[in-house]
């Protein structure tokens, strides 16, 4: 009888350490939504990045726990839609983590939504959506790691992303911003 592999023992303060230091990252928040035979699923997600934009179509990869109902739905409707939020929109995260409940229990009520060309739900005043079909989909210990080929994009530019660092929602500031609203700070010098 052949015997599987052993999975290496997991180091508890090595795992506590890792999560408190990638907690003092900074990441957006987004929600990724899909849509299809397997249903409509959602989830606020942090790990997304760009693949490549040299390809044709471009790519872009999310990071799904796989014990959510997200990810497998994604995988199976084989299509995605990635809606970056903006700074206002931190209720919308919300919903999509599960820290709060809308009064229907549908969390898609939470905002205003349009389906798009594969059956992927866009959130309408998104900073960004990317309209996605699912290209490969690796399980990586807890998560999976979905790449997707970007079929459309949309975006506004009038808006900042919600942001998240250090286990808290944050928005961004340009350092002219920083600036001018520092007296005597107009070389910059001082604010590093």
């Amino acid at each position: 009888m052949k015997s599987s592999p052993q999975q290496p023992v997991l180091n508890p303060d090595l795992k506590g350490r890792f999560l408190e230091a990638m907690s003092w990252g900074v990441t957006m928040v987004n929600v990724v939504t899909t849509g299809g035979p397997k249903g409509r699923f959602g989830a606020t997600v942090s790990a997304m990045a760009s693949v490549s934009a040299d390809t044709s179509p471009p790519t872009l990869l999310v990071c799904m726990n796989q014990g959510g109902a997200t990810a497998p739905a994604i995988i199976e409707n084989g299509v995605f839609c990635l809606n970056i939020l903006h700074e206002s929109q931190r209720h919308i995260a919300d919903c999509f983590a599960d820290r709060v409940k809308t009064d229907s229990g549908d969390k898609f009520d939470c905002a205003t939504w349009s389906a798009n060309a594969h059956g992927c739900w866009r959130l309408t005043d998104a900073l960004a959506s990317f309209d996605c079909r699912v290209l490969k989909a690796d399980l990586v210990g807890s998560h999976y790691v979905i790449i997707g080929s970007v079929d459309s994009v949309d975006f506004r530019s009038s808006a900042r992303a919600l942001l998240y660092s250090a286990r808290d929602y944050c928005a961004a500031s340009s350092l002219s911003e920083i600036i001018a609203s520092s007296p005597g700070a107009e070389s910059g010098a001082g604010l590093f």
